[in-house]
């Protein structure tokens, strides 16, 4: 009984102890917006890098694309199914420790953070940011800002949300409150303690 309860003592310690680990240093922001007539839901994580974002510095994505027509699409990184590849340009995407911004009024003429299954160029579904000084037009109308997806791929059924200034896009999840951590221990705690109690008097009757 005493190895079994060190045992789950350990691995809720451990369960506990990962995420602070990782948010020591990775950071994962939470996106859920509409774009157009469709909506993006998912994460997108970098490597804690605070300030102006290159591509290196995003690790992984999860993102649910749906354009309002076509079923929804998953595009997903390295770290969580690794279908799709992403492009980063320019110096428009910049992060916080709570948000992932995107500049869509920025001057560079540069500049995209693009999502896409298949091969990059806006040959299958894909999720994408870009300003309106930039070569890219991902909506395909030269010089709009937008973010902009497609759950097709090639055009067929972009949508997408005009965008200016520096724009949220992305959002960090609220950590867990510490006394929530203390709340499960002392609950856990307290489960042990009547088993015990209980299999003591069970020994006791015997």
């Amino acid at each position: 009984m005493r190895k079994f309860t060190w045992i789950i003592l350990a691995i809720f310690v451990v369960a506990i102890a990962m995420p602070t680990v990782l948010r020591a240093t990775d950071i994962t922001y939470t996106l859920d917006m509409a774009v157009g007539p469709g909506s993006v839901m998912g994460t997108i994580t970098t490597d804690g890098t605070i300030g102006t974002l290159s591509a290196a510095d995003i690790l992984d994505w999860n993102l649910i694309l749906n354009d309002g027509t076509d079923p929804s699409v998953t595009l997903s990184g390295p770290l969580s199914g690794n279908n799709s590849d992403y492009l980063l340009i320019g110096t428009d995407l910049t992060a916080n420790a709570t948000q992932l911004l995107y500049n869509f009024s920025g001057t560079e003429v540069t500049s995209i953070l693009l999502f896409e299954t298949s091969a990059l160029g806006l040959s299958g579904p894909f999720l994408c940011y870009n300003n309106s000084s930039g070569t890219y037009a991902c909506t395909g109308i030269t010089g709009l800002s937008s973010v902009s997806l497609d759950t097709i791929g090639g055009g067929a059924h972009t949508v997408f949300t005009a965008s200016t200034g520096d724009d949220v896009i992305g959002n960090v999840a609220a950590a867990p409150e510490p006394n929530s951590f203390a709340l499960l221990l002392a609950g856990i705690g307290l489960v042990l303690g009547m088993r015990k109690r209980k299999a003591r008097g069970l020994h006791q009757a015997s």
